[in-house]
């Protein structure tokens, strides 16, 4: 009867383990790590007519090449806790194991227009990070840097 019973309560508990791993949602896999470099390394957000903002992307993972990055996924945002929107590349070059994306800067400075409060004092220098995502090979990969801000 004693036999019975440990067998009982082992075969509850292997259900209740791998009953809760089947409940369990799965685990969101983080994005892969990139290197980016932003410049020009200061934007005028008042000036900026005709300009770019030139991402310079790569990957130190021999796993990844740019050459595999999906060039219609790639996006710019400005790094706050409420996203206020992103921007798209107008053109993406290939060089020297490099990914070069260029963005409207009218666009990125707009980005960042949308950042500033409006009854908060700001001053009239300052840095934002620029956050570059997209995908690689059906992965997720995020990068960035930080330039400084000459405010209106």
């Amino acid at each position: 009867m004693r036999l019975y019973s440990i067998r009982v309560v082992m075969g509850i508990l292997v259900l209740a383990v791998f009953g809760l791993q089947l409940l369990m949602s799965p685990i969101a896999a983080s994005s892969i790590d990139a290197s980016v470099e932003i410049k020009p390394e200061t934007l005028n957000v008042k000036e900026n007519r005709g300009g770019v903002i030139t991402a310079f992307i790569e990957f130190h993972d021999s796993q990844y090449n740019v050459s595999d990055i999906n060039f219609t996924s790639i996006e710019l945002q400005v790094d706050i806790i409420t996203a206020v929107g992103s921007t798209e590349p107008i053109r993406c070059i290939l060089a020297d194991d490099k990914l070069v994306a260029k963005f409207d800067a009218s666009e990125v400075a707009g980005l960042i227009r949308n950042t500033l409060g409006h009854m908060q004092p700001t001053p009239p220098k300052a840095e934002r990070r620029l956050v570059v995502k997209g995908t690689v090979s059906g992965f997720d990969f995020e990068g960035s840097d930080w330039i400084r801000v000459i405010l209106p």
